[in-house]
């Protein structure tokens, strides 16, 4: 676990956070909660997400965002309904890392009407321009209330306190090792001033993959075009001309000799 990337993640009930202590902690990026659901199906804003992100941007760190979902996820429509519901809260930022789904209260009985909604809510945003993964449990999460191969499409983020990493889900993206149990550091955090913080393994390199593609708020990077360089020799003054403008509209970089 040496080479991979330590990120945490937050919401209003870690309180004050100083991302620039976080940061020479060594962790280079946050996912910060924008909202959640609670288990009636009601959604709302997380108090402390606009102060959270400027906080993280303004000390450097990579970004990303996610939304608790509510109790209702196992019903028909309701993956949709809160995916438009994040949107609200993430539009017009920017975010280097994924944006996620994150799947707790979903009861159990219900693995692929859950999964249809995960579904659903990776589609609304990526159809909105987002990289969507999605948040669980290892076990309790992704083994028993999720049909983990209906989602194949999505990187996964797997909480799993252990030492060894996920066992049920092996292709993780981010994974969440320590929060008030952990078994690889500390559950504190310094610079965040609560009990204890979320503590997480990043093996993809989501910024670049991020901004390569022109996602979440991105725009596209264009590809260099290759520069090739070769010599023509004995050349008429009137197939230089059109040779050199040949050259110049494919970014072929030439040189000419006349006869």
């Amino acid at each position: 676990m040496i080479n991979m990337e330590k990120i945490i993640d937050v919401s209003k009930w870690q309180g004050s956070i100083d991302f620039g202590k976080v940061k020479k902690a060594g962790f280079t990026g946050v996912m910060i909660r924008a909202g959640f659901g609670n288990k009636n199906g009601y959604l709302y804003p997380d108090e402390c997400f606009e102060r959270f992100y400027a906080d993280a941007v303004s000390a450097g760190m990579h970004v990303g965002a996610y939304f608790y979902t509510s109790g209702l996820f196992h019903q028909a429509g309701v993956g949709a309904k809160e995916a438009a519901y994040f949107l609200g809260l993430i539009k017009g930022k920017k975010f280097d890392l994924p944006i996620a789904c994150d799947i707790e209260l979903s009861p159990d009985g219900y693995r692929t009407a859950t999964s249809k909604n995960a579904i659903d809510f990776c589609k609304y945003l990526e159809n909105a321009g987002y990289y969507v993964m999605i948040y669980a449990s290892d076990i309790s999460g992704f083994k028993s209330r999720l049909d983990v191969n209906m989602l194949n499409a999505y990187d996964k983020w797997v909480a799993r306190y252990n030492k060894n990493g996920p066992q049920y889900v092996k292709d993780w993206g981010i994974w969440q090792y320590g929060g008030s149990t952990n078994y690889l550091a500390h559950v504190h955090v310094d610079g965040v001033y609560s009990a204890a913080c979320d503590q997480n393994y990043m093996r993809r390199d989501y910024p670049d993959i991020i901004k390569r593609a022109g996602l979440n708020g991105y725009p596209k990077q264009a590809s260099a075009a290759k520069l090739y360089s070769f010599t023509v020799d004995n050349i008429s003054a009137g197939d230089k001309e059109k040779f050199v403008a040949l050259a110049n509209e494919l970014q072929i970089k030439s040189e000419v000799k006349e006869k």
